[in-house]
Parts: structure tokens; sequence; C-alpha cells
């Protein structure tokens, strides 16, 4: 066993990506424009991608994986450097329905699968998309979107039989979800990977995508790594000080002077959300809410303005009906905004 510190671990090359979403949205386009792709078509849907411009190899696969096919498949994918698999839920269904789950252990008298036989689809699935992950490509799994409904909200789930769904997230680094946008009557692909929340499956391991991403159909997944925010090059270690200083910095109050730009910048930035509160979400404005009441200093005030100004900016359209919705965030109610406090006035979201 090696013990190493986090600041020398440095992440590997490949990623390993989860987009689904409606038919028709872009998904198998987006996923085709990721470096030396090999598509594996469990649908056919990649027929008329030649005639869009999109030049790439393609594995139409008409059943699930025999043992000789599994032992060619390592020296089939060596040449490339992203794997696509498309999509994963028909993957599934081909996997269940073939050869490699058979006898009474995993087929009832009617042909359908006994609990054994769901179970073993579920890890044979699992264990063929680890295998993916650890070869060192890039892995893209293209999925459908399930959307069911949980109460007045509806939950978009990526759609595969058994419980599998309830595993990728622990498998994958990322996990987005592409929807449609209407700018000036085009419709605009976008990807969608909230940080949070039950409406959407959604994961971000490297902690570097945007709520939202525009990706163009030439170009998507470029689009994709270029708006991830740079990686952090420096790592300070923390600053280490005697009990009694730190207890004498504490006892000396925030100059007076600076109370009235404190309050300025804060105000800037409570009207700038007010004015936008229809570009966040419930959890995003309660996020920033706690924020906004840990500001003590002019710097903590400029810092948290323009991650504001830097929110609003990267969305500043909503999704229409085709794509993400909006509407979970809760309006500002007046006769709930708090006293104003020692130097700065209350946002009042909620």
């Amino acid at each position: 066993m090696t013990i190493e510190n986090t600041s020398d671990i440095k992440p590997t090359g490949n990623l390993v990506m989860v987009v689904y979403g409606k038919g028709g949205v872009g998904k198998t386009t987006f996923a085709a424009t990721a470096p030396e792709p090999l598509i594996l078509d469990f649908e056919n849907g990649t027929k008329y991608l030649g005639e869009r411009g999109f030049n790439v190899k393609v594995a139409r696969i008409q059943e699930w994986f025999k043992d000789s096919d599994k032992k060619d498949l390592s020296k089939i994918i060596e040449p490339f450097k992203t794997i696509i698999l498309d999509p994963l839920g028909e993957a599934m269904e081909k996997l269940i329905n073939g050869n490699t789950l058979s006898g009474a252990k995993y087929r009832q008298h009617d042909g359908s699968l006994t609990m054994s036989g769901w179970g073993e689809a579920k890890k044979q699935m699992r264990n063929f998309i680890k295998w993916l992950r650890d070869s060192g490509k890039n892995i893209i799994l293209v999925a459908h979107v399930s959307e069911e409904k949980n109460g007045e909200e509806l939950v978009n789930r990526i759609q595969v039989a058994t419980k599998l769904r309830e595993e990728i997230p622990n498998i994958v680094d990322v996990i987005s979800y592409m929807g449609v946008k209407t700018v000036e009557g085009k419709q605009v692909r976008l990807l969608y990977t909230p940080r949070q929340g039950d409406l959407f499956d959604s994961k971000d391991r490297t902690g570097r995508i945007p709520v939202t991403i525009e990706i163009s159909e030439e170009n998507g997944f470029q689009d994709f790594l270029n708006a991830m925010t740079p990686v952090k090059k420096e790592i300070k270690e923390p600053i280490k000080t005697p009990k009694a200083s730190t207890e004498k910095k504490e006892e000396k109050a925030e100059p007076k002077k600076d109370d009235d730009v404190v309050t300025a910048i804060l105000n800037e930035a409570a009207n700038l959300m007010k004015e936008n509160k229809g570009l966040f979400q419930s959890f995003e404005l309660k996020q920033l809410r706690d924020e906004y009441d840990a500001v003590k200093t002019k710097n903590d005030a400029i810092a948290f303005n323009e991650k504001v100004i830097e929110m609003i900016g990267k969305r500043d359209t909503r999704f229409d009906d085709s794509g993400v919705p909006w509407g979970d965030q809760k309006e500002f109610e007046d006769d709930k905004i708090p006293e104003p406090e020692k130097k700065k006035e209350a946002i009042g979201i909620y």
C-alpha cells in the first residue's frame, strides 16, 4: 500500500461520461465529435451521420457479445481514443435477450428472466462498463431519458433496465443531461450538469464543469472541454499561527470605514440576484444567501459580487419546454425578508 498526497496525484487522461436526454437532441452527434471515436451502435442510430458530414468508425451491434467477441474486443478498440456505447438501454435489452443468460437459473419457462437472471444482467453490464472505463480510453455512454412523475414534479433519469442506474454514478466521472433552447427561432443544444438535486441524474467528479454549456453540432465535445474551468495549479498549505496570536486577531474589529463599501457592493449583488432570480434554482439561492450572510470584509464582498455576475453571465437564457425546466426556484417573498443586519441589508432569498 502506497500513501500519496492528493496534490501529487494527476488525473488520468481519459474521461468517463454519461450523456442522456430525449431522442433527436444530438447525443450521438455530440459523442461523435470526441477524439478518434469508435461507436458501438446498438440501435442503428448512426445511419444518417455520414450524410451530415461525420466520418467516424462504427460497429453496428446486432446482438450482445459472445465470449469470442469479448476476446477480440480489446484488439478492436486499441487504435481508438474514444469508445461510445449508444444507447445504454438498447445494449441492456440485447444482453437480456441474448444467449449469455440461459438455463433454469436465469430463465423461467416462458423465457423471461428470473430474479437471478435480472441480477446477472446487471452484473454483466456493470462489469462491461467497468472494463471500458479501465481501458484508458475516453468512454461516452449515450442513454435515453426516462421521465418519471414525483408528485407535481417531473424527474429525469437515465433509461436502462434493472437497477443499474443507481450504480452508474459510482462508475463514471460525469453525468450530463442534454436539452435544447430556442434562440431567435433556432434550437441550440445545451449540456446541463446541476451540482445537486433530485430532478436530474447528474454528476461532476472533476468539479470543473459549469451547470450549463452551449455546444455546437460540429465541435460539441471540444466545446464541452473548453467550458471546463482551469485546473488549480497551486495548492497552499494552511498557515499555522500560535493560538495566542490568533486570539489577538479575532479581537480586532473590522475597520468602520469599510462598512459603507461592503454594504454598497452587497446591495449591488442583491439587486442583480433579484432582477435575475429566474435563472437560479432554489438550492443555489439558498447557498448564495448563506455566502452573503458570511461576508465580513471588502474582499469577501467583491468576491461574492463577482461570483453572482459570473453565474448570471453563464446562463443568460432559460430552457424551453423541450429542454431543462427552470421552474423549481421559489419566488421572493418580501414579508419574509429579515430585518437589516449590522452593516448590510438582507437579500430576501429562500
